[in-house]
């Protein structure tokens, strides 16, 4: 006999009963829970294919699920799960590269010299010191030259794959790297005049030409490196009936709120920040104008190029390409679909879609060579430009940017969104000073 908690005797397969109670209800919540994940899939299924582009925005489209949907689906599914499904644009590639790559210490970074040994006036000079370099993306070609005065000299690298003043580091691979650059010609200081004895009244003054008992001047470590950037800018599409509709309500409707959707990249002013690898140059993408964007509306766009001053100590020496990539179904100014206008994209349309479905544009060369003009007094020769201005209106150190507009056709009748995102391999120098000094030999100290 089974007693119960009270002490008393249950009756005769109670306990029996009690169990298949138990399985029972087991039984009708599992297949609950069964039901609740085949209509949570049927739903997200239905809002991809109900965005107005069929099996297309499946593949590449992903649909901001409708307010119902998203609070009940994250809780059945998990958020991971959720994204995953309702969420198309996490398998893109450049998507999980820019989100690894955050926070990590990338280019060449940790730069330290110092001089060895202090020598005479006109011996060699030589520094010395270690730096780190990693690329999470790209492998990392570098090379390394020291210049003091109009002395330039190719230093001694020293790493597991180094030759000479070169050395590759594969991507992912954070290497700590030693070099060594010599000056053969020294320094050698100009005299000084010193002033010897005491002035009489009415004599010249008594003076001698003489070297200083030391000098000192700046050596430059030069570290020139391969690099490679990537950014990535959200586009949230809406058919411009809809837009209208809900813009005119008293008060205006939240649009992005209306349909459930939480954009951490969203400004107050409808525009969305575009998210970008770390680098020695930030490049950045942005759209001009409030989103969700409309079809058939000419919409700006940018590409960006800035130098990350404080963490990066140097300049861009040559940008080799910078791409952008759009929807299969956007069309920027120069595409026969965009339609007339009198704005010149400094993009061109390589003919080329790639795997994940973006149309490839890429930086016109007369665009690149004007990046990538020489500066030098040799090059301008007689140019009206001095080398000064050169620099600042066409040279690479500048801060730099592209302007286009795209345009679409197809009206996406619920909030669906896509990417535009841009790539950009470009060769960057870090300049690092160190203070070298020499002494004048002692047969020359008075």
């Amino acid at each position: 006999m089974i007693k119960n908690k009270k002490g008393l005797q249950a009756p005769p397969g109670a306990d029996i009963e009690s169990k298949s109670l138990s399985r029972k209800i087991f039984d009708i919540t599992k297949i609950l829970l069964i039901l609740l994940l085949i209509i949570g899939a049927i739903i997200i299924v239905y809002n991809q294919f109900a965005a107005g582009r069929g099996a297309t925005a499946v593949a590449h489209a992903g649909v901001a699920v409708e307010r119902f949907g998203i609070p009940g689906l994250i809780k059945i599914f998990g958020q991971e799960t959720y994204n995953a499904i309702a969420k198309p644009d996490v398998v893109y590639g450049f998507l999980s590269e820019i989100e690894n790559s955050q926070g990590l210490d990338v280019g060449i970074r940790d730069v330290k010299f110092q001089q060895i040994g202090q020598p005479f006036f006109g011996e060699p000079v030589e520094i010395a010191g270690r730096f780190t370099a990693f690329s999470p993306l790209l492998d990392l070609d570098l090379i390394v030259d020291c210049e003091l005065g109009n002395e330039i000299v190719q230093a001694e690298v020293s790493a597991i794959d180094a030759l000479e003043n070169t050395a590759r580091i594969p991507k992912g691979v954070n290497e700590a790297l030693s070099a060594r650059c010599i000056f053969p010609k020294g320094i050698t200081p100009k005299e000084e005049t010193i002033i010897r004895g005491v002035q009489a009244s009415a004599s010249p003054l008594a003076t001698e030409r003489v070297l200083p008992a030391e000098a000192a001047e700046t050596a430059r470590i030069l570290i020139r490196y391969t690099f490679y950037s990537k950014a990535s800018h959200p586009t949230y599409l809406l058919d411009k009936n809809v837009v209208r509709k809900l813009r005119s309500k008293q008060p205006p409707v939240d649009i992005f709120a209306f349909f459930g959707v939480v954009e951490p990249q969203l400004r107050s002013d409808g525009t969305v920040t575009s998210r970008a690898t770390p680098g020695p140059l930030n490049l950045g993408i942005g759209t001009h104008t409030s989103q969700p964007f409309v079809e058939n509306t000419a919409h700006p766009f940018g590409v960006s190029l800035t130098n990350n001053f404080g963490e990066w100590r140097g300049q861009l020496k040559k940008l080799e390409s910078l791409d952008v990539f759009v929807p299969d179904y956007f069309h920027l100014e120069g595409d026969s679909e965009y339609g007339e206008t009198t704005v010149s994209c400094p993009f061109y349309f390589t003919g080329v879609v790639n795997e994940e479905g973006f149309r490839v544009y890429s930086l016109k060369e007369e665009t690149l060579a004007k990046i990538n003009k020489d500066c030098s007094e040799e090059t301008l020769g007689s140019s009206s430009l001095t080398k000064k201005e050169c620099i600042d209106i066409l040279g690479t150190n500048r801060d730099m940017g592209f302007d286009c507009r795209f345009k679409y056709g197809e009206a996406f009748s619920r909030m669906s969104y896509d990417f535009i995102h841009a790539e950009a391999h470009y060769i960057y120098q870090t300049d690092e000073p160190v203070v070298v000094k020499a002494r004048r030999p002692p047969a020359l100290v008075s």
